[in-house]
């Protein structure tokens, strides 16, 4: 019975962890974006 509330809990850890990043990186996708296009583009024309 602990095996399977061990499985249990690990799959509602990485469902609710899943929903929350998503929801997370809905409302903060524009901010990382521009974070990352930048750095990029410059080693991209630097190289």
């Amino acid at each position: 019975m602990s095996g399977f509330l061990v499985y249990f809990g690990t799959f509602v850890v990485i469902v609710v962890g899943s929903w929350l990043l998503r929801r997370r990186s809905n409302s903060v996708d524009d901010y990382y974006e521009r974070d990352y296009r930048d750095p990029q583009s410059s080693t991209l024309e630097g190289s």
